[in-house]
């Protein structure tokens, strides 16, 4: 049976204004698994309105008490955790582990919510007359928009959401139209923990009409986008107008550089499984692979030798390494790097040719030139580039040389050099012979055309608050 599903807004379930809904499919078969009201204008406005009004209870609730609440959200989301990451299978195509251990992030950054909700305070500064005191308080920044994506609907839920919330502030989610299921049991849990009515809502369904409202309404104090940087640039251009400040997670071409000294087995390990879990779709997994000449020939082969294992198909398959692309789009856009890298004379190691369906295989590509779309655009699928490179000074620039600054990779033998090059290579995040350097308690961001603003620990709380001088004569 399909499911029917509503929005949030204000505490209930509710239909769109307008009375329309919208399919969800699942990416692997094709069918049909849900309809969605489809929110526009009207319910966008209804959605800050009841965001608003909720807010100075929230925000003068104390850090302890919005800490109990999101700890009973992360215990609930554990108990619901299968239930979670069917709907990620199911609406995302993502592979049954893969599911899973998303649904174990986005609960452990409600966690993280909960724990660093306890810990928000201030400072006394040294006054210049001994009659004054200087407090400096952290205050919740107001009403938060957040724009959360289709390939992490619930690790991005808790990076956003839940880190709102825990700052004191109430919040509007706007998940994307081919992934709200996932989210909308998720608001539906909170509210289940105590979080008030108007707190959290959801409206999901005409994407330009609800950013619209979002970007613009002046009770909207912050707007926090993960995704695309030509969305991205299009909302931030929307706010800018309105003076309301952003946060952009816009995705990268992450450079991914081996030196000979590297242990190369560990490296190619690192790289398969960091680039082609969730079939690609990581905004910081590696894409360019700059390889050492000294060892350019080995790592190669070693590389081939591996990708050749891996098995792509059915999500609910547990043989297989990952499943489908999750929307046609992102395969009109990997299928259309590759052809511009063969058309201007790049060479096919492996894959290149679209799958059934979604499906699109594990793809190496050599040859690469700076007129090549996949050398300076994100691919957001599982294609690789490689490239060599001769020294330390010559990979550095090779691995700046992008508007993107996300993620990046170094695996040396040399401590030294791993330094040197992590504090050179231009990219919030970085790992030196580790291939998953994002973790929750640390700050997740960009640099360069990447965007602005970090997500997670202390940081991604700091996100959210404002930063008030309150002095007093005594």
């Amino acid at each position: 049976m399909v499911a029917s599903r509503q929005l949030w807004i204000a505490g209930e379930s509710v239909g769109a204004a307008d009375g329309t809904t919208f399919p969800v499919e699942n990416p692997y078969s094709g069918e049909v698994v849900a309809h969605v009201a489809r929110a526009g204008a009207d319910d966008a406005h209804r959605a800050v309105d009841a965001a608003t009004a909720a807010l100075g209870d929230w925000a003068a609730t104390s850090g302890n008490a919005r800490a109990n609440v999101l700890h009973r959200a992360y215990r609930l989301v554990s108990k619901y955790r299968e239930e979670l990451a069917r709907l990620l299978v199911d609406e995302g195509g993502k592979i049954v582990a893969e599911a899973a251990k998303e649904v174990r992030t986005g609960g452990a950054f409600i966690r993280l919510a909960a724990e660093e909700a306890r810990r928000l305070g201030g400072e006394l500064l040294p006054a210049p007359d001994a009659a004054q005191r200087i407090v400096v308080a952290h205050r919740p920044v107001g009403v938060v928009a957040a724009f959360t994506p289709a390939n992490a609907p619930v690790n991005v839920f808790g990076r956003k959401a839940a880190c709102a919330l825990g700052a004191g502030c109430t919040v509007v989610v706007k998940p994307p139209e081919e992934t709200p299921l996932s989210t909308l049991l998720l608001v539906e849990l909170l509210a289940e923990a105590g979080v008030p009515s108007g707190a959290v809502n959801v409206v999901v369904g005409d994407a330009p009409a609800i950013a619209g409202v979002l970007t613009t309404h002046p009770a909207v104090r912050l707007v926090t986008f993960t995704g695309s940087a030509h969305r991205g640039r299009q909302l931030m251009a929307r706010a800018a107008e309105a003076g309301t400040p952003v946060i952009l997670e816009l995705g990268g071409v992450a450079p991914f550089v081996v030196f000979e000294d590297a242990d190369l087995d560990a490296a190619v390990a690192g790289l398969v499984a960091a680039k082609f879990r969730m079939s690609g779709q990581i905004c910081a997994s590696p894409q360019r692979v700059i390889v050492q000449r000294g060892a350019a020939d080995g790592f190669r082969d070693k590389l081939l030798r591996r990708v050749a294992t891996l098995r792509f198909g059915d999500p609910d398959d547990p043989a297989n390494d990952y499943g489908p692309l999750y929307h046609e789009r992102i395969l009109k856009g990997v299928e259309a790097l590759v052809n511009d890298a063969v058309s201007k004379g790049a060479t096919l190691l492996c894959g290149g040719t679209r799958g059934e369906g979604l499906l699109y295989p594990p793809t190496v590509i050599t040859g690469v030139t700076p007129d090549m779309e996949v050398r300076r655009e994100e691919a957001f699928g599982p294609i690789l580039t490689l490239e060599e490179f001769g020294d330390e000074a010559e990979a550095v620039t090779l691995a700046n040389d992008t508007d993107y600054g996300l993620g990046a990779y170094v695996f040396t033998a040399d401590g030294s050099r791993g330094w040197r090059v992590a504090e050179a290579v231009q990219a919030g995040v970085v790992g030196v012979n580790e291939a998953f350097p994002v973790t929750i308690e640390g700050p997740f961001g960009g640099v360069k055309g990447s965007g602005f603003g970090r997500e997670g620990g202390r940081y991604g709380i700091e996100e959210f608050l404002v930063t008030k001088q309150i002095t007093f004569r005594i």
